[in-house]
């Protein structure tokens, strides 16, 4: 049975207006846009190293006041900007900025800010890293390609310059040999030209008195 005293206090609880609950329900579904958008740029991060650079270097080149990507939930409340986020191609409904006790409302809410802009940094660090080690790994590859071709050059150098060597000695053993074979055959060479000579000459006075007859 409901006392005189219960019904006065019953009548002493507030109860909120319609619009109250229409501007909860907004802001609600504020947040959840916000953290739909930083789910899909962990997604893009997650999928390739050439999205988390794109990030990356959209955030680290602006200087700017708005905040392209938030790192904290100071930063996510005020988070309105979406350019970097139609950049890569976001289709979900824009966002505005947030109040802290609004958020502060919605305890589940409140904890995936905090993991979700955790992860996602994390996530771009450990892609910048990656990145690093990749173009490093491939500059050490570069570097022993080019070492190795280095390498190559200078055996055919060498080769080359020994077959020069071989061809200048055997050059000079070759001039040696004439010189040689001149020193001990020249006179002979000589003297048989001269022989050669006379036979040629006795053969053209021949000839020449022939015809007088």
């Amino acid at each position: 049975m409901r006392t005189k005293k219960n019904e006065s206090r019953d009548e002493e609880v507030p109860h909120k207006p319609a619009v109250a609950y229409s501007s909860e329900d907004k802001a609600k579904r504020n947040i959840e846009a916000k953290l739909d958008a930083l789910s899909y740029i962990l997604d893009l991060c997650v999928e390739s190293q050439e999205n988390a650079k794109k990030v990356f270097e959209a955030v680290e080149k602006d200087d700017g006041d708005a905040i392209l990507l938030p790192k904290s939930q100071r930063q996510f409340l005020i988070w309105s900007d979406i350019s970097l986020l139609k950049s890569l191609g976001y289709q979900g409904e824009g966002f505005r900025r947030t109040g802290n006790g609004t958020l502060n409302r919605y305890t589940t809410l409140h904890s995936q800010v905090e993991e979700l802009t955790s992860n996602l940094w994390k996530e771009l660090q450990t892609q910048r890293e990656r990145r690093a080690e990749s173009t490093e790994s491939q500059l050490r590859k570069a570097l022993k390609r080019e070492r190795m071709r280095t390498a190559t050059l200078e055996r055919d150098i060498i080769e080359l310059r020994r077959q020069l060597q071989n061809e200048s000695e055997e050059r000079i053993a070759a001039q040696e040999k004439l010189k040689e074979f001149g020193r001990q055959y020249g006179h002979i060479i000589l003297r048989e030209g001269k022989k050669e000579s006379a036979k040629v000459l006795s053969l053209e006075k021949a000839g020449r008195g022939d015809g007088k007859r």
